[in-house]
């Protein structure tokens, strides 16, 4: 089995007229120091702690292929996540947006870009939410829309058409105006009236896919009144609980989702691949608390660990790769060895033929304890969790 950063082989030592095994697995003769790593074609990590990751529409880290953007920037030590100044691109190597991460949030000045360099969007973040004065544009470099975030509602100042003809001055006016839910990429059309920068009077949504108008709501200085909605499915009904239409649009930019990610994603039929019969992300981790707790006897510190493995044809395991944020080639060792003593594995299937997948998750250490990143997320859930901690139960890690 071929392993990209840390490889072993049998190595015989006469002490005392016994023979000692010290590390298994063929390879190199000593442990090596922490190199650079590389899981299927989506994700590296230099020697120096650069990373480049490929994901989706929707924030997933997929394979090359499936994805829509490569994000570059350096690792940080403790959170999952990129650290200070980063960038997007698309697959031709334009540049789509560059901001900063601060202690695991979006902070300070960000910008968005046409793939022809045209600037679509500018203004700030404060731990991931849009803050200040945002201004967007139109591909020609026209002023489209200027807007005020204020901890995340939005208020409409001015918009523009295309021809440069206002639409709205001083909040006030008519606004089309994209939006779209949490891990949505097809944006709806808002059309309707702003009255000091709030949603006022009549709005509608509308569908560019289905070209029909989804449902219409009524609004009265920013607050929700009623609303009627056209449903594909269950007809024609009013409600007055809360509104569809909602100004906010999903970014996966700003939901990048390092705790797992895999090659193959795609519209082919195909099987998704198993560990234990069951949900991989689930029993992967079921498998980590099993085989450390109690059992790891060294002291831990803050860091991000990669777990990275091909699940070959043959329902077998290669390319294992641990990569501790801060080197702990200690806690490496010790997860390595736990794949590669672990059984179960089923291969991906793409139109009934197995097929190998590449795999890798996250682990966090925080505080001495060992964190397990969440994957569900409620319906009404509209960003990204970036912490743990209430998800799964904390695993204490030794301590001396």
């Amino acid at each position: 089995m071929k392993i990209n950063i840390y490889d072993y082989r049998f190595r015989a030592m006469k002490v005392c007229g016994k023979i000692w095994i010290l590390l298994l697995l063929a390879g190199s003769t000593n442990l090596k120091a922490q190199e650079s790593l590389k899981i299927g074609d989506f994700f590296e990590i230099s020697k120096d702690d650069s990373l480049k990751v490929y994901y989706n529409a929707v924030g997933i880290v997929v394979g090359k292929k499936e994805a829509k953007f490569v994000r570059i920037g350096k690792r940080d030590p403790v959170f999952m996540n990129v650290m200070n100044d980063f960038r997007d691109y698309d697959h031709n190597g334009n540049l789509v947006f560059k901001s900063t991460m601060l202690n695991n949030y979006l902070n300070g000045s960000a910008a968005y870009f046409y793939s022809n360099g045209v600037l679509k969007e500018e203004g700030s973040y404060k731990d991931d939410i849009r803050t200040g004065t945002w201004k967007y544009y139109y591909p020609d470099g026209k002023l489209s829309e200027v807007i005020e975030f204020d901890n995340g509602n939005m208020l409409i100042k001015e918009a523009y058409s295309k021809t440069g003809g206002p639409l709205v001055i001083n909040g006030n006016g008519k606004v089309k105006i994209l939006v779209s839910g949490f891990k949505q990429p097809d944006s709806y059309e808002a059309r309707g009236t702003v009255k000091d920068g709030k949603m006022n009077e009549k709005w509608s949504l509308f569908s560019p896919i289905f070209q029909k108008t989804m449902t219409t709501e009524t609004f009265k200085d920013g607050n929700f009144i009623k609303g009627y909605e056209n449903s594909l499915v269950m007809g024609s009904l009013f409600y007055y609980d809360y509104p569809r239409i909602v100004l906010r649009k999903f970014y996966a930019n700003e939901a990048l989702d390092f705790s797992k990610g895999e090659s193959g994603y795609g519209t082919e039929p195909h099987e998704l691949w198993e560990y234990k019969e069951g949900s991989p992300a689930k029993n992967i981790y079921e498998l980590l608390l099993d085989s450390i707790n109690g059992k790891y006897k060294s002291p831990l510190k803050d860091q991000w660990v990669i777990m990275g493995f091909k699940i070959n044809e043959n329902d077998s395991l290669s390319n294992i790769n641990i990569s501790s944020s801060i080197q702990d080639e200690t806690f490496n060792r010790f997860l390595y060895q736990i794949f590669a003593e672990s059984s179960g594995w089923k291969s991906r299937k793409l139109n009934r033929v197995k097929v190998s997948t590449d795999v890798f998750f996250s682990l966090i250490v925080k505080d001495k304890k060992i964190i397990l990143p969440a994957f569900f997320r409620t319906p009404g859930m509209q960003k990204l969790r970036k912490t743990w901690d209430d998800v799964l139960p904390e695993l204490p890690a030794y301590d001396n």
